[in-house]
């Protein structure tokens, strides 16, 4: 036993290293550079923070039923709330809906430096957010997200061009316009939902300068079989 301890503290392991262990939550949190007690700034950034969650859990190919909510005050009192829902999620607005009940239980009046959130009890992506019979809108609302997660996605690109165009995104002074087009049916008629993918990221990247006009238009195809098609009109600093 003395060799093999002394073997380990020289860094001598025949055991095979495992590099991957078992994803067992997704999270993300942000510390604030000033203390927040202001619950609509919270909200907006624990909104941010569920997108980002959602969008994990898509590529890992899982979903979660519980989710958690974590702050941590100005004293650095950590603060942990769950819930436990019907079934596992991948949806953001869902994560963030049963986040932000969890939020408004807590005094308005204490101020935070942290936020969170999380889901754990994982969930394979194909028992999450089932087809309901029962609950139609709850299925309605999971195929909206996908395609706000399109939209978003061409939104990301249409910046990746402005800033191609312009060096740095810092000469863009405002988001004008955005126009959507999305690929659906003729009883499909939540068009404006789908492009308010992309509008909410100009909103995160720009703030106040990411306010903008839109339109959002149906088609019954677009080129390459496209779900989504956006242009954008900025103004830019000479």
């Amino acid at each position: 036993i003395g060799s093999h301890i002394y073997s380990l503290s020289q860094g001598k392991d025949l055991r095979r290293v495992m590099t991957q262990r078992p994803i067992k939550s997704i999270s993300h949190e942000i510390t604030f550079e000033n203390d927040i007690n202001n619950k609509e700034i919270l909200k907006k950034k624990l909104w941010l923070l569920c997108e980002k969650v959602s969008k994990r859990s898509k590529e890992k190919g899982l979903g979660g039923q519980t989710i958690t909510l974590k702050l941590k005050t100005k004293e650095f009192k950590l603060i942990s709330r769950s819930c436990t829902i019907e079934e596992p999620t991948q949806i953001g607005e869902l994560i963030f809906q049963h986040s932000k009940a969890l939020l408004d239980r807590e005094n308005d009046k204490i101020k935070y430096r942290l936020i969170g959130v999380g889901i754990s009890n994982l969930k394979d992506s194909e028992l999450c957010d089932l087809y309901d019979l029962v609950n139609i809108s709850k299925t309605k609302n999971a195929k909206i997200e996908e395609g706000q997660d399109a939209a978003k996605a061409c939104g990301e690109m249409i910046l990746a061009q402005a800033k191609l165009a312009c060096g740095t995104l810092d000469k863009i002074k405002k988001c004008i316009k955005l126009g959507g087009f999305v690929n659906c049916i003729d009883s499909f008629t939540d068009q404006a939902m789908v492009i308010e993918g992309a509008s909410r990221l100009m909103i995160d990247v720009f703030e106040e300068d990411g306010w903008h006009s839109r339109f959002a238009v149906g088609a019954n195809s677009l080129p390459l079989g496209m779900a989504v098609e956006i242009d954008a009109i900025f103004e830019v600093s000479s």
